[in-house]
């Protein structure tokens, strides 16, 4: 459950550009993760960590299996939390990963958001991480 540090260093190269974005701020750009589970509940969770925390936080469905909680005033992302009941195999929980990602995509596509399209970006760049540290 250790905090693990994001290389920002490349995201403004790496992160998708749609249309006439504005640049990202420092303070959208997650500085570090964690990935963890809880075992019992059968939950998968991934957080961000920000330079300046939230006060307020708002919880949001995302898909059927994933919610995530949001900064009430930034919109930022801090948790994704993944039902992961049910899955028995790799594709499966791939699945509700996919869906995930997808649905965040579509998120910051619709709001023609640099954030949110960073967000999509940063949660589908740290799958690698989260299934290696889930095993």
């Amino acid at each position: 459950m250790n905090w693990r540090p994001i290389d920002t260093s490349r995201i403004f190269n790496e992160v998708p550009k749609i249309g006439n974005v504005a640049a990202l701020s420092p303070y959208s750009i997650p500085k570090q993760f964690r990935v963890y589970s809880d075992a019992e509940c059968n939950v998968f969770f991934l957080e961000f960590r920000y330079i300046s925390p939230d006060r307020s936080f708002q919880s949001l469905a995302l898909t059927d299996q994933t919610s995530m909680l949001v900064g009430a005033d930034s919109g930022r992302i801090f948790q994704l939390k993944f039902d992961v009941h049910g899955c028995r195999t790799a594709p499966e929980f791939f699945k509700i990963f996919t869906e995930a990602v997808e649905a965040l995509q579509v998120r910051g596509l619709r709001s023609n958001n640099a954030r949110q399209n960073a967000e999509g970006y940063f949660v589908k760049s740290r799958f690698n991480d989260m299934c290696a540290l889930a095993e």
